[in-house]
């Protein structure tokens, strides 16, 4: 998959901002948002990077 569109990096960031609790949202959250929209996980991973918002709980070591 290339790069994202505007409009799907827009709803990731919601999404992301959405379930973000003090600046961290878990990684089974994370990794259901990609599912859901069909994304990949690291795209994902980079938006909340971007968002500083941290990952935590990681149960596969995707991010």
């Amino acid at each position: 998959m290339g790069e994202l569109t505007e409009k799907q990096r827009e709803v990731v960031e919601e999404m992301i901002m959405g379930q973000a609790v003090d600046g961290r949202i878990g990684c089974g959250k994370a990794r259901g948002i990609a599912k859901s929209l069909g994304l990949p996980i690291k795209s994902v991973g980079i938006i909340a990077d971007d968002l500083s918002i941290k990952i935590s709980q990681c149960e596969l070591g995707c991010f």
